[in-house]
């Protein structure tokens, strides 16, 4: 026979349970929101300061289950404070789209402006931000074959709304302004890229245009198969003053085309 006592605690077991069922459907849902505001920003602070000279920091992550991945801005800043590098990303892709199909990573949107010094070597003051190597950081070896990651889908689209150099030995400056750039890769597809930019330096503005289509290039598990690629595309550039030695070259006109039926023979 079921006692009063027994029945009035049936409900309340039920109650309970529902409760933390209902808090746990709450903390996978805010689960991206938590990430994107206490841990990954110091993950990948940490990741970044392990390999770069310099200061660090990282400010507008957002992740969702159901909707786009941004980074706002990723800062590197060299302690003379005459390098800086800006990055911002957004994946458009949900969560949970990337969890069930991780290599269709979809569209990619990176932003990168920047500033520093360019030498008469022709090296830059960037290189300056990378810490020197050692024995717990180099990359290991491996023996795998090259290629792509199998079933792999983007469209990467780069755009640089500025970028300045300062020539040293010139004492001015070389910008690059408006760059875009879009690759869309597929395993087992064609590679296409393009890219378009203004570069302005020693008062003069010059322009490139590029535009190639690498077809046949991989299989669909990702393999380098060179030997059936093809490759067809130009690039044009005008009106162009750079600094080489010490000097200043000027490239009133360039236009270049490429239609190789076969990579592996040079053809």
């Amino acid at each position: 026979m079921t006692t009063s006592t027994e029945t009035d605690k049936r409900p309340r077991t039920w109650t309970k349970l529902w409760v933390a069922l209902g808090i746990l459907a709450v903390v996978i849902l805010l689960l991206p929101t938590i990430c994107s505001y206490v841990i990954v920003p110091g993950i990948i602070q940490s990741e970044i300061n392990d390999s770069v000279e310099g200061t660090v920091s990282v400010s507008g992550t957002s992740f969702s289950w159901f909707g786009s991945q941004e980074i706002d801005s990723i800062t590197i800043t060299s302690t003379d404070q005459d390098t800086d590098l800006k990055l911002a990303v957004q994946v458009h892709r949900s969560l949970l789209g990337l969890i069930f199909n991780w290599a269709n990573l979809g569209t990619i949107d990176v932003t990168i402006q920047g500033k520093g010094k360019l030498f008469a070597d022709g090296s830059t003051s960037f290189n300056t931000l990378q810490k020197p190597s050692t024995s717990e950081n180099a990359p290991s070896s491996s023996s795998s074959s090259g290629g792509l990651p199998s079933g792999l889908n983007v469209d990467l689209k780069l755009s640089i709304p500025s970028f300045e150099l300062e020539v040293v030995d010139q004492k001015t400056s070389l910008n690059i302004d408006q760059l875009t750039a879009d690759a869309a890769v597929s395993a087992g597809g064609p590679v296409n890229l393009k890219l378009d930019t203004t570069v302005k330096a020693n008062g003069s503005s010059g322009t490139v245009n590029a535009e190639f289509v690498l077809e046949n290039g991989t299989t669909s598990e990702g393999r380098l198969q060179l030997a059936d690629a093809t490759l067809k595309g130009s690039i044009k550039a005008k009106g162009l003053e750079l600094p080489a030695g010490g000097q200043w070259v000027q490239i009133s006109e360039v236009d270049l085309s490429a239609n190789s039926t076969s990579l592996s023979k040079g053809t």
